[in-house]
């Protein structure tokens, strides 16, 4: 068995171990449970026909599905109020869904089956202390149950968090939640098809999206244009993004394929470095952070300004 260790993590986040928001997280990486196994080679070639014989089974994502998550969330929510509206019910179970995960370019079993949500913790945790702070308003769109505001809430909880998505459940869940934990938090519908132009951003704030914008496929271009129209201070996303895969290795292009025929983020990226060259943006940090579970790696960090 392998162990994850800080400085693994300080290599997936691109900064030093020493680094003051990652020491601060010791504790709890130490605590975690971070040891897995790489695959033998019949292993590993029995999981990659598995996964090809799969692959064009999955359904594609877009604006159609809008009932089927609005579903989803109302699931979450029933879940939240049956465990006595306990926060940790709102943890969406698509996170750590497969016991096999994707880590620094091949495929790994963890011990313990918590270590997709453990690591996203870890990550969400350091990405939040060392980007959010000076921030008056943070806004999540495609917030779904709220767990990620919830977490930051936690961190600072005198900031004004707003958690914005296309299902009603969600939106509503969002409103349970600040009258019974009396968070500082909002709710409110937006699709990102059709962004709400009286829906004004505060003035020195930060937007988020967390695996989100991957609904949009390609559509995703009168979101970004609005963004620049309200000018936050900071647009964190931590979304798959196409462009970091290596095509030429066989555990990136499976990932790609997998991608593309469920119709996930596309062309985000290289629009974002338009932007950049044309000066109507910054380019903050983008960084591929190694790690994915099954099928494909929807943990990559882009973080840019609007000028």
């Amino acid at each position: 068995m392998e162990n994850f260790t800080l400085e693994d993590f300080s290599n997936a986040f691109d900064v030093s171990s020493s680094d003051k928001n990652l020491i601060g997280l010791k504790e709890k990486i130490d605590k975690s449970n971070f040891k897995y196994r790489r695959f033998k080679q019949e292993e590993r070639d029995q999981l990659i026909c598995s996964i090809l014989k799969k692959i064009d089974g999955f359904s594609k994502v877009g604006a159609h599905r809008n009932d089927i998550w609005d579903q989803a969330w109302k699931k979450v929510s029933d879940s939240y109020q049956n465990n006595s509206r306990e926060l940790g019910s709102l943890f969406p179970s698509f996170v750590s869904a497969t016991n096999i995960i994707r880590l620094n370019g091949d495929y790994a079993l963890p011990e313990s089956t918590s270590f997709e949500k453990d690591w996203f913790c870890i990550f969400r945790e350091w990405l939040f202390k060392s980007y959010l702070n000076d921030y008056g308003t943070a806004y999540e769109f495609g917030c779904g149950s709220g767990y990620n505001l919830v977490a930051l809430s936690e961190i600072f909880p005198n900031k004004k968090l707003c958690g914005l998505d296309w299902s009603e459940s969600a939106v509503n869940l969002i409103e349970k939640i600040r009258k019974d934990h009396s968070i500082n938090i909002e709710g409110r519908v937006f699709d990102f098809f059709n962004p709400d132009n009286s829906l004004h951003l505060d003035k020195n704030s930060a937007v988020m999206t967390f695996c989100a914008l991957e609904q949009t496929g390609n559509k995703w271009k009168p979101f970004i244009l609005w963004l620049l129209e309200q000018k936050p201070e900071i647009v964190i996303n931590m979304e798959p993004i196409s462009d970091f895969y290596n095509p030429e290795m066989l555990v990136d292009d499976l990932a790609l394929s997998y991608h593309q025929h469920r119709g996930y983020l596309f062309g985000y990226f290289s629009f974002l470095q338009q932007l950049e060259q044309e000066k109507k943006i910054k380019l903050e940090k983008y960084k591929r952070l190694g790690f994915g579970s099954l099928y494909h790696e929807g943990y990559n960090l882009v973080i840019w300004r609007p000028l």
